[in-house]
């Protein structure tokens, strides 16, 4: 580019000095080859901003219930992420999905090319039979180029506190510690939002308190 650029200069300088046509031909080729060249570079998409536009878009997909642009972004070999994904979307309706973290992997000179994305994902949602909820889930999503598309091939998500304790009590004759039951959030298809129960709740499923948090109460 710098060198086009000099070209242009020194062209139109001649040009000036000895008004040929020749030299204004040379300097006009030289700009536009230059123009060309910078209108190239700034098309070209590096992976990682395909791989950054590529999830907010995926959320927006989500929100308006648009199937078949999510299950275009799943691999067809990943055949049941893709039956889990079309499953989520039937039966929830995302009403906010936002993306709160995005943190890609990318090795270098890896064919064909994979990636890793870590993200953070807070879905607001109606359940088609009734209820809503917020849920926030960290995903662990695998990624792997396929022509210039980039298709997920895995995906592993935790909902954000399934394991943490989120209240606690004490007192002169007996300790609770209270937090959303683990066997609630199992089966909880990646990205459906998901209503996390009140702490301390009976677990009706299993038609008792959790397990954890019956061990957890001190006579």
């Amino acid at each position: 580019m710098a060198g086009l650029a000099a070209t242009a200069v020194v062209a139109v300088v001649l040009w000036l000095r000895t008004m040929a046509n020749a030299w204004l031909v040379l300097a006009l080729v030289a700009t536009l080859a230059g123009a060309a060249a910078l209108t190239a570079d700034l098309c070209v998409v590096t992976d990682r901003e395909a791989l950054e536009e590529l999830f907010p878009r995926l959320a927006r997909a989500a929100e308006a219930g648009d199937v078949e642009t999510v299950l275009a972004a799943i691999d067809p070999a990943a055949g049941q992420l893709r039956t889990d994904a079309e499953r989520a979307l039937a039966r929830a309706r995302a009403t906010s999905v936002w993306i709160t973290k995005l943190e890609i992997d990318l090795p270098p000179g890896r064919a064909p090319r994979t990636a890793r994305v870590d993200l953070i994902v807070r879905v607001t949602g109606n359940w088609i039979d009734g209820g809503s909820g917020t849920g926030i889930v960290r995903l662990d999503v695998h990624m792997r180029k396929d022509g210039d598309r980039w298709l997920v091939t895995a995906a592993d998500g935790v909902p954000i506190g399934a394991e943490q304790a989120i209240h606690h009590r004490s007192s002169e004759r007996s300790r609770t510690v209270e937090h959303v039951c683990p066997s609630r959030m199992r089966g909880v298809p990646t990205g459906k939002p998901a209503a996390f129960p009140p702490v301390g709740h009976v677990d009706k499923g299993h038609g008792r308190l959790c397990p954890r948090t019956a061990r957890a109460r001190l006579a």
